[in-house]
């Protein structure tokens, strides 16, 4: 059995399948074929125009057949501004996106400013506490004192000295408030 060659004609290989039958043995598909340079840059200038016009005309289609008349850009800017105008897919998904990170941040930034106000107010409470216990330190130094401890007990219980002559009235003078 003979395998029929590859460049026999029997049957066209991948190359050949992709190449148009008119084009050279060494053309690539991906390139058109014809003159490099300035030749070629003219010939993808006239493929342009013609998709623009192409374009022209199914947008014609698209606004019921009417062209446009030449002394409108302005209705045409116009219409270009009105169409940006309009809410977009982007912009609509950045709205969404937005509007999620701001309810999903809304509950740990209300902790956070709950935690500052508790903080603020345990801050405070240290502080009363603190002056609390400098009064009280204050009351311990003076009751160390042995002659503070005296006169208290002088004021408060009405003891003398040994010494002393101590006269405790009966009945006090009445003051202008009970009369």
């Amino acid at each position: 059995m003979n395998a029929p060659r590859r460049g026999s004609g029997a049957r066209p290989g991948p190359r050949s399948r992709n190449r148009p039958a008119d084009a050279p043995a060494g053309a690539r598909p991906d390139r058109p074929a014809g003159p490099p340079g300035p030749a070629r840059a003219a010939a993808k200038t006239t493929k342009t125009t013609k998709t623009t016009k192409a374009t022209r005309v199914a947008g014609q289609r698209r606004r019921g057949g009417q062209a446009d008349p030449p002394s409108a850009p302005a209705e045409r800017a116009r219409r270009r501004s009105e169409r940006r105008s309009r809410l977009t897919g982007r912009a609509a998904v950045l709205a969404l996106v937005i509007i999620a990170l701001s309810l999903s941040l809304a509950y740990p930034i209300r902790q956070y400013f709950g935690q500052r106000a508790e903080i603020a107010q345990m801050r405070e409470q240290v502080r009363q506490q603190a002056q609390r216990v400098a009064e009280l330190q204050s009351a311990r130094d003076r009751w160390s004192d042995p002659a503070y401890i005296r006169a208290q007990a002088r004021k408060r219980l009405h003891f003398c000295m040994p010494d002393e002559t101590c006269y405790v009235s009966v009945n006090p003078p009445a003051t202008q408030a009970g009369r």
